[in-house]
């Protein structure tokens, strides 16, 4: 068997199944992130997997051959190839010492690394989390100061939604519930909520401020423009929508209000009337959340892994 056979053979029997082996192991690490529950980590983890799979087949079916290919029909010049198999040697030589040596610490590197990434973790939990979502983005991008611009003009551009359902939100009882906490809200959170509305404050204003007589709260939301008004109670009126706009606030400042906004409704509510707090700011509270507090399980999880995988 001529050399570059040789080389070939040896090469497929002991190299692959290293690399192989190697390959499964971080693949295994990677898993961990399907753990996520944010989608884009997820497919992250599945580009990665993928392109190691496909590092690997490329390097097995394609590279190989192509270097095999080189030394086999492609013959250099003898002296050249003397010297480089000099060179092999000692590196060889360097490397099979290396080798031995790490053989025989493997239980000092494994701990080693277990306290290594004890420590990581630990300095991870005490490094701080941006939680501004707007502080993911560029800074100097001419949308973001649009909405800085907009935002000290209008006051606020970010809002919070109690959707409130029962069977009549038009009845008298739930108008002066619904009423009440959109009045009572700015003065209960007056450094976070800017501005509160509902349907009743549309009645007010078509009623010289005062809320309209039982009677004529029908007739009055009969009159009130569809456009406006199916911003505010839906067409069965089953259900109605209390805006809040807020300050401009972080996920954990913004969580912090979420959670005291939901024991005042528990506190404010009335029988009959479910409350649900929603929109694009509870959303931004998901998604930070998400991206932050999952990162530990993934971390062990993927050395567990590994671990397991190498041994």
């Amino acid at each position: 068997m001529n050399k570059p056979k040789k080389a070939l053979r040896r090469t497929l029997t002991k190299m692959v199944p290293a690399v192989l082996t190697a390959l499964v192991s971080t693949g295994l690490g990677f898993i961990a992130l399907y753990t996520s529950p944010v989608p884009m980590i997820q497919d992250f983890g599945k580009m990665l997997t993928v392109g190691m799979i496909i590092s690997f087949i490329v390097g097995v079916f394609i590279l190989i051959p192509i270097l095999f290919t080189k030394d086999h029909f492609f013959k250099g010049d003898g002296k050249e190839k003397n010297q480089i198999i000099l060179k092999n040697k000692k590196e060889d030589r360097f490397f099979y010492w290396f080798t031995k040596k790490l053989i025989s610490l493997k239980w000092f590197i494994i701990f080693v690394a277990f306290i290594s990434a004890g420590l990581g973790i630990w300095a991870d939990l005490q490094a701080g989390v941006e939680t501004d979502v707007e502080k993911f983005m560029p800074q100097d991008t001419q949308e973001l100061k649009d909405i800085h611009r907009l935002r000290e003009i209008l006051g606020s551009t970010d809002q919070i939604s109690i959707v409130y359902e029962a069977g009549d939100v038009s009845s008298a009882e739930v108008m002066e519930w619904a009423d009440d906490l959109t009045e009572m809200v700015d003065s209960e959170f007056p450094e976070t909520v800017v501005d509160s509305r509902s349907v009743t404050t549309a009645l007010r204003q078509m009623n010289e401020g005062k809320l309209p007589k039982i009677d004529e709260i029908e007739e009055q939301l009969s009159e009130m423009p569809m456009d406006q008004k199916k911003l505010l109670i839906n067409e069965e009126e089953t259900k109605g929508v209390i805006t809040i706009s807020i300050e401009h606030l972080d996920a954990e400042e913004l969580k912090g209000f979420i959670n005291d906004l939901n024991e005042y409704l528990k506190a404010k509510k009335l029988e009959g009337v479910d409350t649900t707090v929603t929109g694009k700011a509870v959303l931004d509270v998901e998604m930070v959340t998400a991206l932050t507090t999952g990162r530990y399980k993934m971390t062990l999880l993927g050395m567990g892994l590994v671990f397991l995988a190498c041994c």
